[in-house]
């Protein structure tokens, strides 16, 4: 018989239809890792000025950070490993075909022993045969197989016993070996699988580390950027005042009611000015490109975007109704490193539990049974096969147990072991670590806000300083030196203002990032 007429005839096998399923059922279903989509994002314009707010300075680090793009690709990239570890129940579909042929002498021993055959010295056989079945893993740990193999047989020895030369050989195989020690129970099975499902749930906590992380250091360089700007416009008042003051001095000495020397103080208060003005603007513009570069802003092909900062509102000074305890309790279920600590702690333990069952004896059973069925034509074979009218079985144990008493296993449980004791250390630290961070940073946005209270008297009471000044100077009893003097201090003490401010706005931001409550007070909602 032909190898196409044995193909053609192998597929109408019922039972071939039922490997599927059954090989589906036996697995089970393995859960999907799940993907972490980012916050939608905000469209930078190319030319302009842009006001930002916190919260949507904090939406453009989502979407434009490189840090946080790469750590957020990482989420896919554990996502997939653990797609991958989840197809450890994937049923195996596999088919084999063979065909051989050859003339051989044979022995005298063979001829011997069948007399009806003895005068046939040489012989001549071809042999064709295919095999197809199912092979899958399963939950326990065992492998369940079943097959269907067909062979047919042609020589010119069963030519001359029977009318015809050739003989098929049908087979339908089910195989099944479970281990009974080592290697047995989906916890051990399931080990891979589970260790990178938790990878990617630390991979999203670390996606949250990181954007909490570059979300803080870009609040910190916007109120860099704020105090810079407020600074450049309390120069730019500071100017003003001056040209004033020069305008009434040199209207004044050419009535004649001031020395000409005057004129000369006034031009050197407005020269002085004017070095603080490019000054506060070089620290306006090296603000901006801090800002820019952790918005991935190209200076160059965004030459004529302004960033600019929004002035703070009352809410600056607001306390928040929390204390440093309560601030902790809330810290310790939205921290992301404490998070990543337990999960690479629940890691560890189930790495430890596999390492327990690799010191364990290899033993295993074995279970198999074969319906066979012979005939001179392809159809009988099959269906004696089929119908397990000549079925055989066995039954067995596999026993291997190391003579030195696996060193290797003893080894690998201590390691793993140690890694246990590390993580219930690591999660320790974090805790108090955590504790003394949340504690000074509720007492530095405490102190910050007792601050700006005082420095906003200061400014008042400067304000109120120079009008008295002003006053005697506009009635000829004061000096023009006292009045720069005066009006030098209030713009001190408003740029020592707007410090204080930039101080209290970091400090704010650092408590909600110690505690976790960033992005949650910002409004920035990560979609699942």
């Amino acid at each position: 018989m032909s190898a196409p007429s044995i193909i053609k005839l192998f597929p109408r096998w019922r039972h071939a239809r039922l490997l599927l399923p059954l090989a589906l059922a036996l697995a089970g279903g393995a859960a999907s890792a799940q993907r972490a989509a980012a916050p939608d994002p905000v469209a930078m314009p190319a030319a302009g000025v842009v006001t930002l707010t916190p919260k949507m300075l904090l939406q453009l680090v989502v979407a434009r950070s490189a840090e946080v793009n790469y750590s957020r690709a990482q989420i896919e990239v554990a996502g997939q490993l653990s797609e991958a570890e989840a197809a450890l129940y994937e049923a195996v579909l596999y088919t084999s075909w063979r065909r051989d042929a050859g003339e051989r002498q044979r022995t005298v021993e063979e001829r011997v022993n069948n007399l009806a055959t003895s005068r046939l010295s040489v012989l001549d056989e071809r042999n064709e045969s295919i095999e197809s079945g199912m092979r899958v893993r399963l939950p326990t740990g065992g492998d369940f197989s079943l097959s269907y193999r067909l062979r047919e047989r042609r020589n010119n020895i069963i030519g001359s016993a029977s009318k015809s030369d050739g003989e098929f050989d049908g087979a339908v195989v089910v195989a099944f070996k479970q281990p009974l020690l080592k290697g047995g129970g989906r916890d051990i099975v399931e080990t891979d699988l589970r260790v990178a499902n938790l990878e990617h749930r630390i991979a999203v906590f670390q996606y949250r580390q990181q954007l909490l992380k570059t979300g803080s250091e870009a609040l910190a360089l916007y109120w860099q950027l704020y105090r810079a700007i407020e600074v450049r416009q309390i120069r730019q008042k500071a100017l003003d005042y001056a040209h004033r003051v020069e305008a009434d001095t040199l209207a004044r000495v050419d009535a004649g009611k001031l020395a000409a020397s005057n004129k000369i103080e006034a031009r050197a208060a407005v020269l002085l000015r004017e070095v603080e003005l490019i000054r506060a603007g070089q620290g306006v513009r090296e603000a901006e490109a801090r800002l820019e570069t952790v918005l991935a802003i190209s200076g160059l092909a965004h030459s004529k975007l302004t960033l600019t900062a929004a002035a703070p509102g009352p809410e600056l000074l607001a306390a928040g109704g929390l204390d440093a305890g309560q601030r902790y309790l809330r810290a310790l279920q939205d921290w992301p490193a404490l998070g990543i600590a337990r999960l690479r702690a629940e890691q560890a333990g189930i790495r430890l539990r596999y390492a327990e069952n690799l010191s364990l004896p290899t033993l295993d059973l074995v279970l198999s049974q074969t319906n066979t069925g012979l005939s001179s034509e392809i159809n009988p074979a099959r269906d004696l096969a089929e119908h397990g009218r000549y079925p055989g079985w066995s039954v067995g144990l596999n026993l291997e147990i190391p003579l030195e008493g696996n060193r290797r296993a003893r080894a690998q449980y201590a390691a793993q072991d140690a890694r246990v004791r590390q993580a219930g250390i690591e999660i320790d630290s974090i805790r108090t670590a955590l504790a003394n961070e949340v504690r000074t940073r509720t007492e530095q946005a405490a102190g910050g806000r007792d601050e700006v209270n005082l420095m906003g008297s200061d400014v008042a009471l400067r304000v109120e300083m120079l009008r008295i000044e002003q006053v005697r100077y506009d009635s000829g009893m004061g000096q023009l030196s006292q009045l720069l003097l005066r009006e030098n201090e209030l713009t001190d003490s408003r740029q020592r203002l707007v410090e204080s401010n930039a101080r209290l706005g970091q400090a704010n931001d650092a408590l909600r990032y110690a505690d976790g409550s960033l992005l949650r007070h910002y409004a920035i909602t990560l979609r699942d």
